[in-house]
């Protein structure tokens, strides 16, 4: 019988990436050459390797065989307006012969216990299996869509603005887009790395498009060689009804060419509301879940908009155990603080899993009561709804 072996997650080395790299390409369906523009973005602080070891040999030794990875976008995250550290994990991958074990969750875990000890209060990820991920208090927060519509339908015609294209390479390009963009609850807080995805994208060229004296910007993406081909608007944002209009008009001056375009954004995505018909088509959903790392600092670092009183809960995390307990939260004048009490005096039990849509408002406690991640007297948690509600959270951006 082979020998038990141990599994210990360690920093990336130089001579890991061989390795590494040719694991996640397993993993995901990628070259091993596609992997080096993902390590000049995170770098290797931000990479790590999972390695099994025989029982009795250290952990994280040399000759230990890598047989996992994964990475960690260092972000913020906006939500109530206020800015919340975030680490975004990505890339979970388990070499074919090591999988379902449980290895995948175990990673994960020992990231966030990382990421916690360098700052992030939550930390979020895209899922391909919600069980996995669930398993360690991930549950979904917000939302993703992913949507198509032909420019031969747009039938829009205005030209009232200029349109510019900009150098996607050029810092200044950067910085204009940088100032125009303004994010919205459950948005990131856009790192280096996350803007180079947008104007450097892993495939295809990115061309940036902007309206008027910077009313409006659409960063462009062509997916597809020759004639027909589809863009993808990778990032877009307007300031003004008109900028708006402006751009799907640009969108619907493509149609001899182009047969598709894609956008990614919320349920009610803006530049779709100016639309004069429902023209587009729902292609896929791409909910994002979240974890609450550090729940007393989520909760009092988050802002509130206009809702004020405090609700009892008490939780238990067996990942952090100072997350465990009694807790009662209380928001004034558009800011929380949280302090502990007895968990026999809570006016509700949550799951851990429930933390994340409760901090984003994507689910209400009566909600959370009715997905079984919450328990208490019904008419208590519904009185506590209106302290959650607000603006679906949502996200343009992918990690």
């Amino acid at each position: 019988m082979p020998a038990p072996r141990s599994v210990a997650l360690s920093p990336l080395t130089e001579t890991d990436w061989p390795r590494w790299s040719h694991i996640q390409s397993l993993a995901f369906g990628l070259d091993p050459g596609d992997w080096t523009r993902f390590r000049e973005r995170l770098g290797d602080d931000n990479l790590w390797t999972l390695r099994e070891a025989p029982d009795g040999q250290p952990d994280g030794e040399p000759d230990g065989q890598i047989i996992g990875g994964l990475g960690v976008y260092p972000l913020g995250k906006w939500l109530g307006g206020r800015r919340l550290e975030l680490a975004g994990v990505s890339v979970v991958g388990v070499s074919p012969g090591s999988r379902g074990r449980g290895l995948a969750a175990g990673m994960v875990a020992e990231s966030m216990r990382i990421y916690r000890g360098r700052g992030a209060v939550i930390a979020g990820l895209y899922a391909s299996t919600r069980t996995v991920y669930r398993s360690v208090g991930f549950e979904v927060a917000g939302e993703k869509y992913i949507y198509s519509l032909n420019p031969k339908d747009i039938g829009l015609r205005s030209r009232e603005l200029s349109c510019l294209e900009l150098p996607a390479g050029d810092p200044a390009t950067l910085a204009l887009l940088q100032r125009l963009h303004r994010p919205d609850h459950g948005n990131l807080d856009r790192s280096a790395a996350i803007w180079d995805r947008i104007l450097r994208p892993f495939t295809g060229v990115a061309t940036v498009w902007v309206f008027g004296a910077a009313e409006g910007y659409a960063v462009v993406c062509r997916e597809g060689h020759g004639y027909p081909y589809s863009w993808r608007l990778a990032d877009v944002q307007f300031h003004t009804a008109r900028a708006g209009r402006q751009i799907l008009s640009f969108l619907a001056d493509q149609r001899s060419m182009c047969e598709k375009i894609t956008l990614s954004g919320g349920g009610d995505e803006p530049l779709l509301s100016l639309l004069p018909e429902q023209i587009w088509k729902i292609e896929k959903e791409m909910p994002w879940l979240l974890r609450v790392l550090d729940l007393p600092a989520a909760f009092s670092q988050r802002g509130w908009d206009c809702a004020e009183g405090e609700v009892s809960f008490a939780v238990d995390d067996p990942i952090f155990p100072d997350n465990s307990g009694g807790w009662r939260l209380t928001v004034q004048a558009g800011a929380a603080s949280i302090a502990r009490i007895d968990p026999a005096g809570a006016a509700m039990r949550l799951d851990v899993r429930a933390l994340g849509p409760l901090l984003t408002g994507y689910a209400l406690p009566s909600g959370l009561a009715a997905r079984g991640l919450a328990e208490g007297e019904l008419e208590q948690m519904r009185a506590s709804d209106r302290l959650f509600t607000g603006p679906r959270p949502w996200m343009r951006d992918y990690y």
